[in-house]
């Protein structure tokens, strides 16, 4: 009788020691969790985008112009963004270059540069590495889109804004000094930059056309300007002006 209570009591004990083993080892699904989970533990958690400014506005005619010439937008640079307005002096093409930084107008940017400009490259041509992905006019294309979403620029100021324009009427070339200030979007600091903007008239329709720019002088500010502008980069694919 006590053989029989023994043997039912050790056949109990290893029942349940079995149920313990089971419960405890890891399922494979208990290691699979949703990223949203993993996010709100704090792993694999995405570093913030900055979000992109480019874009045209909505009310043209309510908008002053982010070339900062106290212009509303639609009486100011659209015309010359939208093809509208020929003819135009060289400041005007260098704030309608501004302008297309700040809103995105890719485009634009392209069809406003002279085909003599060091980084030019027409829509025919081709990159010279045959394993390339994308052309050199798609690669430009890039360089000038990353580069309007990437930096803000601030306070566009002419040197002597109406003599440059004059001394242009008797040229096929125009220089054009400008000052601004630049950032990148989620920085505090603005440079301070001073450039010589080129422009050259189209051999076709005898059009001003952004040639290049050299930068004269560069400094930097801790100021956040109230007023935004675009210019050039110093990066691979894009002019080092506008």
């Amino acid at each position: 009788m006590m053989l029989l209570v023994f043997t039912l009591c050790a056949f109990l004990l290893m029942k349940e020691s079995s149920s313990f083993m089971i419960s405890t080892q890891i399922s494979p699904n208990a290691l699979k969790f949703s990223r949203s989970e993993l996010r709100m533990a704090g792993f694999g958690k995405k570093a913030e985008k900055l979000q992109s400014e480019c874009a045209v506005p909505s009310s043209p005619s309510d908008t002053p112009c982010a070339c900062g010439s106290g212009k509303m937008y639609d009486s100011c640079c659209q015309p010359i963004h939208e093809g509208k307005q020929k003819g135009v002096l060289p400041s005007s093409v260098v704030r309608a270059r501004f302008s297309a930084f700040v809103y995105g107008l890719t485009p634009f940017l392209i069809s406003s540069t002279h085909p003599n400009m060091k980084d030019y490259a027409a829509e025919d041509d081709q990159n010279d590495k045959p394993s390339a992905r994308r052309s050199k006019r798609q690669i430009w294309e890039k360089g000038l889109k990353n580069f309007a979403e990437e930096f803000e620029f601030a306070n566009l100021s002419f040197d002597n804004e109406e003599e440059e324009n004059n001394n242009s009427l008797q040229s096929d070339l125009a220089i054009v000094n400008i000052k601004l200030e630049r950032k990148l979007r989620g920085s505090q600091t603005y440079d301070k930059i001073d450039e010589l903007t080129r422009l050259k008239k189209s051999a076709d329709n005898g059009e001003w056309l952004y040639l290049g720019s050299e930068m004269v002088n560069k400094g930097s500010s801790n100021v956040v300007p109230p007023k935004r502008m675009v210019v050039g980069t110093n990066k691979r694919g894009v002019p080092k002006g506008n």
